[in-house]
């Protein structure tokens, strides 16, 4: 890989100084209750995932290992690209994508985790043990439905989208800038 004097890319800084300030600085997830609100920045996501009652109520769920582990993670997707930058071969500016892969991945696993069933309930059983599951069903499903009313996606989430996506598009446009052949040359 070949170095470059010093030829920095300002519109990426700019880029990744407003994920950074979504990611770390401002909201990703709100829960509104009236009186009670709790936010949720990026970077304690994944602490969402693990235990999403807790940490959107508050209550135990503050999971300090996996918010290190993944602010750290974080900090990195946003590292790459500077990294990226220092470097003429096409594929470093393919760094440009890591913020959008860490929100794409971190996004779908937070969803899917979100729209599964917390109880299995066999609905062709007539045993005690299948009713108190069913009515347990019932009980969470009516539950989630409320809490999902109350969670709300938070500015910092749509600023670092906003941010990552102009990261990937510009990324890609380097990409395929420095693969063209300059000066009429032909491979």
């Amino acid at each position: 890989m070949q170095r470059t004097a010093a030829k920095l890319d300002h519109t990426a800084l700019i880029a990744l100084g407003i994920v950074a300030f979504g990611w770390f600085l401002m909201s990703t997830l709100v829960v509104d209750f009236g009186l009670w609100q709790k936010s949720v920045r990026f970077y304690q996501v994944w602490a969402v995932i693990q235990d999403p009652v807790g940490a959107l109520s508050g209550v135990n769920g503050t999971r300090p290992l996996t918010t290190l582990v993944f602010g750290v993670l974080c900090a990195a997707a946003l590292l790459a690209p500077l990294v990226g930058m220092l470097y003429r071969h096409p594929a470093a500016s393919l760094t440009y994508l890591i913020p959008f892969v860490v929100m794409a991945v971190s996004g779908a696993v937070l969803y899917s985790q979100g729209s599964m069933n917390a109880v299995v309930a066999d609905s062709a059983s007539h045993s005690a043990s299948a009713y108190v599951a069913r009515i347990a069903q019932a009980a969470i499903g009516r539950a989630s439905a409320v809490v999902a009313t109350r969670v709300s996606v938070g500015a910092g989430a749509y600023l670092a989208l906003l941010g990552s996506c102009f990261l990937v598009l510009r990324g890609l446009s380097k990409c395929r800038s420095a693969a063209i052949p300059k000066d009429g040359a032909s491979d």
